[in-house]
């Protein structure tokens, strides 16, 4: 069971560091705010954004640092967990870029929301 949620916390973050980087990449080429439950705030619309092109350039490096900190994260989980490269310190250091990316990501929603909502 523990080595089933250890291949289940690895595919989270790589599926999240993916799709996170490629938003980003795909932010770059809107002309408008696209519907994605993923990077507005809990229950913003896009028609109702106040600035969209701020939005965008507000969001997109955030977004752009939050997969890349997930791809670390997952890097890191890997070598720790399956590689028994230096483990326990790998673990811990895969926990440490794990809570830094939910905290840029969460922070990020909160401050997009205040400025542009």
């Amino acid at each position: 069971m523990n080595q089933f949620l250890d291949i289940l916390l690895l595919a989270s973050f790589v599926i999240g560091g993916v799709y996170s980087l490629w938003t980003a990449v795909q932010m770059r080429r809107w002309k408008e705010l696209k519907p994605n439950k993923f990077i507005y705030p809990n229950g913003c619309e896009p028609g109702d954004c106040t600035n969209p092109e701020g939005f965008r350039a507000f969001m997109r490096p955030q977004v752009l640092l939050f997969g890349l900190l997930c791809l670390a994260t997952a890097a890191t989980f890997l070598a720790g967990t399956y590689l028994s490269f230096c483990p326990d310190e790998l673990v811990w250091a895969a926990f440490a870029l794990g809570l830094v990316a939910v905290v840029v990501y969460i922070s990020a929603l909160r401050r997009s929301y205040t400025r542009f909502w």
